[in-house]
């Protein structure tokens, strides 16, 4: 369960539970509750005016030791057992606890926030300076690589009328700085998720600028890459400067999937069309099982999706009931920057559950350039077409 959200009164030393108040657990002021039921906005500071303090806790986390071979029984055991503490978690009708409750549960991370800082130094789209460029296999559309100050490249397509699209943010010198959001996500996800041996092999289709790849590749040496991507343009002008992280293939990729014979330990599926909606085809049976079959036991599938707005929210919710579907544990971890009105849905697909606890720990230790723990506290269970907190 989320964290949950308390106020200190620092002159008595008690602790005040926003819901769920009983014999037992001393409750906010009469009339304070009669504000945060009214309005939830400046409820920090409504709390704060009566000299109450608000802390959370760390959340709550329940293990089960699996004693049948089938995950099922784990799974009814799960739903059986799983706490119920509806008072203290649940739905509520004040405005104010409500938005207490989803700010604690949303955790912010402990970023290095330098690499963002100096790519808003590195100058606007305007200043920038084209070092190639080529015709995209896509009609009226052109594969640029623009040179920022401090190192920054944006590799996208500029489409007549004067539309950019960003494939990829990163910057030559350092390929450990990893900029974009939904990447820091999924690259913590494939190191906390992945079994902790040599010669890992990444599957990626989409390739971009290849940011992510040559990130893995920098912090785990001894992987293995293949990028698949439909246009021809986005593989060569990706490698103007330095050379791709692994193999590269032109190709489509749910034809690439169905003919692929090799084995992966993740595949990270990043593919979106003219209207930023990820092709239906990622999310049906036929490619959904053949890229289970080419995974390995102990491997994942993380599909990038873009939310907000109603094309784009149902592409994620029927993506979320595939993966449901054609994998034993389905997960889902919004990217930090995520709002309602746009952002990233990072999806996984995992054909072993992943434990939370263990999730988090290997996260804390890996040593990424950014809060990787934190993005991995993020990742919801996704069962029956419901998210649940894991």
């Amino acid at each position: 369960m989320p964290p949950l959200p308390m106020a200190i009164d620092w002159t008595e030393g008690r602790r005040r539970f926003l819901s769920g108040r009983s014999v037992h657990r001393l409750g906010l002021p009469d009339d304070l509750v009669e504000e945060l039921a009214a309005t939830g906005e400046g409820a920090t500071a409504r709390l704060a005016a009566q000299g109450l303090h608000l802390i959370h806790d760390a959340g709550v986390e329940r293990l089960l030791l699996q004693v049948s071979a089938s995950g099922e029984a784990t799974e009814d055991l799960w739903a059986a057992q799983r706490p119920r503490k509806n008072g203290f978690y649940g739905p509520t009708d004040r405005p104010g606890v409500a938005s207490l409750l989803e700010a604690a549960r949303n955790f912010q991370p402990g970023d290095n926030e330098s690499a963002a800082a100096s790519f808003r130094a590195a100058g606007a789209h305007g200043e920038s300076r084209v070092l190639a460029s080529r015709p995209s296999c896509f009609a009226n559309a052109t594969v640029e690589l623009r040179a920022r100050r401090g190192g920054w490249r944006t590799l996208g397509l500029r489409c007549d009328g004067g539309r950019n699209i960003y494939h990829g943010i990163y910057n030559a010198n350092d390929p450990t700085v990893l900029l974009a959001e939904h990447l820091r996500t999924a690259a913590a996800l494939f190191v906390a998720a992945l079994p902790d041996r040599d010669h890992l092999r990444f599957l990626h289709l989409g390739h971009g600028a290849g940011v992510l790849q040559r990130y893995l590749q920098a912090f785990l040496p001894t992987s293995d890459h293949v990028s698949v991507d439909l246009d021809g343009a986005v593989l060569d002008i990706s490698a103007f400067e330095a050379p791709p992280a692994g193999r590269v293939v032109e190709a489509d990729a749910l034809d690439f999937v169905n003919g692929c014979e090799e084995t992966f330990d993740a595949i990270f599926v990043d593919i979106f069309d003219e209207q930023n909606v990820c092709p239906p085809g990622f999310s049906e049976a036929p490619f959904l099982d053949t890229a289970a079959s080419i995974l390995a036991d102990d491997g994942v599938l993380i599909h990038n999706l873009h939310v907000g707005g109603k094309k784009r929210d149902a592409a994620v919710e029927m993506a979320e009931r595939a993966l449901v579907r054609h994998f034993h544990a389905a997960y889902r971890a919004d990217s930090v920057d995520s709002t309602p009105t746009g952002g990233n849905a990072l999806l996984v697909g995992a054909k072993r559950p992943l434990g939370r606890a263990r999730l988090h720990e290997k996260a804390a230790r890996a040593g990424l350039c950014f809060d990787a723990a934190t993005r991995c506290r993020r990742l919801v269970w996704l069962q029956d077409g419901a998210e649940v907190v894991c």
